[in-house]
C-alpha cells in the first residue's frame, strides 16, 4: 500500500468523527453495522495492521539494514496488539459509522443489504477491493507516464511565451 494511502487510513482512525456517532438512530446504527459486517468492512483494521507493518518493515530496513531480525517480530506484534486494542474498542463503528449515517438513509442501507444478499452482491464484495487495488496500480503507472508528457507542454509552452524555468 502506498504513502498516501496509509497517511489517509491512518487520518480517519485518528480522527475525532467518531464523536458524531452517538447520535445516529438506534435502528439505522444496527443496520450500519449489519452492512460492514455483510461487505467486509469491519475487517479494514486487519487490512490496515498488515499495510502498517509492510510499511513500517519495509522503511526499518532501508534505514537499518543491520537491525535483527527480533526487531521486525516486535514491530509485528505490537502492530497486531495497537489495531487489535483498536479493534475492540470500537474505533473502526466510531469512525464509519457516522460516514454511512451521512450518505445513507435507513431504506438506502437496507437496499444495500438486500444487494449483497444476492450472487452479484457477494461476487461485487469479492472482486471490488481486488478491483480498486488494482485500478489504483494502473492508475499509478498512468500517471507515471502522463508526469513526463505533461512537464514537456509545460515547458514548450513556457518556451514559447518567453518564460525561462530551470
Amino acid at each position: 500500500m502506498n504513502r498516501p494511502i496509509l497517511l489517509l487510513m491512518f487520518t480517519l482512525l485518528t480522527s475525532p468523527l467518531g464523536a458524531q456517532e452517538s447520535e445516529i438512530d438506534s435502528n439505522k446504527k444496527t443496520a450500519i453495522e449489519q452492512l460492514m459486517r455483510v461487505t467486509g468492512a469491519l475487517q479494514i483494521g486487519e487490512q490496515f495492521g498488515q499495510a502498517m507493518r509492510e510499511q513500517m518493515t519495509m522503511v526499518l530496513q532501508k534505514s537499518r539494514p543491520d537491525i535483527p531480525q527480533q526487531a521486525f517480530v516486535i514491530l509485528g506484534e505490537e502492530v497486531q496488539l495497537v489495531m487489535s486494542e483498536e479493534m475492540a474498542s470500537g474505533a473502526i463503528e466510531n469512525l464509519f459509522f457516522p460516514l454511512y449515517d451521512k450518505y445513507f438513509s435507513l431504506e438506502e442501507i437496507h437496499e444495500l443489504l438486500d444487494f449483497y444478499k444476492t450472487e452479484i452482491g457477494k461476487k461485487s464484495i469479492e472482486v471490488l477491493p481486488l478491483l480498486t487495488q488494482e485500478s489504483m496500480q494502473a492508475g499509478q503507472v498512468w500517471g507515471a507516464t502522463l508526469g513526463p508528457k505533461i512537464a514537456q507542454r509545460i515547458r514548450t509552452r513556457l518556451a514559447k511565451e518567453g518564460i525561462e524555468i530551470n
